[in-house]
């Protein structure tokens, strides 16, 4: 910019500079989906390792995970699932934990049902492994460094 004392104040270059940021602003959306994604598949990752930890035994728990994507623009958001499609239906009960209460009736040695004389009553409390809670906590600072890089590549690619 260049300020020339008779004519009072011109600008010049100031048209480049809002053609620049417009485009900058047009471009960050595509650059923000790009790192949710990478942020995203971070997170799944990091929850499928950490379940994988603390069950016993997996048995297809984690294929039910998904995160996906919604919204337009920079209004991005993910919202987590550990029962996508019916996969793991009793992925709320190992992750907030439940009670253990006997079943009312079981099984002979001929195969009849027998009815049991502790049926109903609560035998014990499983406490939930928190695992959505803990990741949460550990992907901000991520995706804190995501929306920097979204910052910065946007204007980088504009040389603002």
């Amino acid at each position: 910019m260049k300020i020339y004392k008779d004519s009072g104040l011109q600008l010049i270059g100031f048209e480049e500079l809002q053609k620049d940021l417009a485009a900058a602003v047009e471009e960050a959306p595509v650059i923000a989906k790009e790192e949710m994604r990478k942020v995203r598949n971070k997170f799944l990752r990091d929850i499928r390792k950490d379940v994988k930890s603390q069950v016993d035994s997996d048995d297809n728990l984690t294929s039910g995970f998904s995160m996906p994507i919604s919204g337009k623009g920079i209004d991005l958001k993910a919202e987590f699932s550990g029962e996508k499609h019916g996969k793991n239906p009793h992925w709320h009960l190992i992750e907030d934990g439940h009670v253990i209460v006997m079943p009312y009736t079981t099984r002979d040695q001929y195969g009849r049902k027998v009815n049991r004389s502790d049926g109903g009553r609560t035998k014990g409390f499983v406490p939930g492994i928190q695992a959505v809670k803990k990741e949460s906590e550990e992907i901000v600072p991520h995706l804190e460094a995501a929306m920097k890089r979204v910052r910065d590549k946007s204007l980088e690619g504009h040389n603002l």
